[in-house]
Formats: structure tokens, C-alpha cells, sequence
């Protein structure tokens, strides 16, 4: 395990796709958000550094409080706080939006269209170089 930590060298691993906003119960759902919402996988790999960043960082706090009562918050946490650079610049952070952009380019239009995406993962390979 440390070897492929170490050839991630500092990146942050995690699923990119579009929020649904549905998500969003209740009265959340017309609140203003932090920042832009991104859907992700319950999981996320990243370095120690980033994780202390995690933990001490008042953004994520915000964050963090604001996705509490909404439906699959831990589906939103890691992509909104690692893909959102000009809101939280954090260690091995990315661009979700461009990364969003390079994924609609490998796919297919009528499956982007017809928002036939669900269930590739694995079929769409985006490599992001770590800040």
C-alpha cells in the first residue's frame, strides 16, 4: 500500500460527476451554497497532508455543516472540497469543472444527452495532475 500511495504522489482520488440537486432537502435547497456542489463516491484517497488540511480547514467546517441534512452527503464532501480550487486551494486539489469537461469529451454525446452516464465509472479514464 505505501508504494501506490507513493506513485499517487499527493493526488486526491475521487469520483466527478454533476450534483443532483434533489439531494438538497427541504429548505437547503434555496439556501445559498458555499461553494459549487459536486457528486462523488462515498470514498476518497488522499495524502496525510491533505487530510490534515481536511480536519483544520474553516471552509470544510462550513461545508461540512451546510451537507449535515441533506440526502447522501458523504456522495458531495470529497469532490465539492477538492474540486473547488478558487474556493479551497487544498493539497493535491483539482478543477471538478475542467475535469467535468474532459470526461463529457470522452464520452459519447447520445450518453451525455440522455444522461445515460450513471454506472460507467470505470469506463472513462481522466488523468489530473496534483497541484
Amino acid at each position: 500500500m505505501v508504494r501506490i500511495f507513493k506513485q499517487l504522489n499527493g493526488a486526491f482520488m475521487a469520483e466527478v460527476e454533476p450534483y443532483d440537486f434533489q439531494r438538497l432537502l427541504g429548505p437547503r435547497r434555496w439556501q445559498m451554497r458555499p461553494m459549487p456542489l459536486w457528486k462523488s463516491s462515498m470514498s476518497a484517497i488522499f495524502s496525510r497532508e491533505s487530510a490534515n488540511f481536511l480536519i483544520k480547514n474553516p471552509k470544510v467546517k462550513k461545508l461540512y455543516q451546510f451537507l449535515k441534512p441533506t440526502s447522501c452527503a458523504d456522495e458531495t464532501i470529497w469532490a465539492t472540497i477538492a474540486g473547488n480550487p478558487r474556493y479551497i486551494s487544498m493539497p493535491g486539489g483539482f478543477d471538478a469543472a475542467k475535469m467535468w469537461e474532459k470526461i463529457k469529451e470522452q464520452w459519447p454525446k447520445e450518453i451525455y444527452d440522455t444522461g445515460k452516464y450513471h454506472g460507467l465509472n470505470g469506463k472513462c479514464r481522466v488523468v489530473v495532475e496534483a497541484k
